[in-house]
């Protein structure tokens, strides 16, 4: 089952969560995206390329895809957050509420340091049996920044290939010309914007 709120971005604007756009649920991090056929009652989709998002969802229909070639990794390492586990649960620090620090005063002045409990970081991070690593998405492994790996000639950030990439039916239409990457299996369909490197 795919969770589309895997696919959102933590603090771009409009991308918080998956959304309604004409008759499409849609999520995306701004680096990629993914649509279906409305899944549920997302609020309206506000942003201000709507048409360029739709343009790309209908496009898919008249491409022609292979199926996933056999793919060819990078070096990874384990994963920090999961200890290569694959579940993890981020919440917030319940001793400086995520602000990364925590204050304390005296009779003459208020002293801000850094949050022990967190790290500084905000978020606790906890191996939990149930959740799926947030940085890994449950590989128990990441790449070095910036990974990628090259799908018919069109290179992919790691991280985003792999939130799909083991999805039963995947098919993949390069668009190398505009640095793009579609994907369809299932009811859902998409692309990852290449990178240029």
């Amino acid at each position: 089952m795919i969770n589309l709120y895997d696919f959102c971005s933590e603090n771009r604007s409009g991308l918080t969560q998956p959304s309604q756009l004409d008759k499409y649920t849609i999520a995306s991090n701004g680096h990629m995206l993914i649509a279906t056929i409305s899944v549920s009652n997302y609020q309206p989709y506000e942003g201000n390329n709507a048409e360029i998002i739709l343009k790309l969802i209908k496009k898919i229909d008249e491409l022609s895809f292979k199926d996933k070639p056999a793919i060819v990794w990078p070096n990874a390492d384990q994963c920090s957050t999961c200890k290569g586990g694959g579940t993890a649960k981020k919440t917030v620090c319940p001793e400086c509420d995520g602000e990364g620090e925590v204050s304390f005063s005296n009779y003459f002045n208020t002293y801000f340091i850094d949050c022990q409990t967190c790290d500084a970081d905000g978020d606790v991070i906890a191996i939990h049996p149930s959740a799926t690593c947030p940085d890994c998405h449950g590989n128990g492994t990441v790449f070095k920044r910036p990974a990628s790996v090259d799908i018919y000639g069109v290179k992919v950030n790691t991280s985003y290939l792999r939130m799909i990439i083991d999805q039963p039916g995947i098919e993949f239409c390069p668009s190398p010309d505009d640095f793009k990457l579609f994907y369809k299996f299932g009811d859902y369909a998409g692309v990852i914007m290449g990178m240029n490197v």
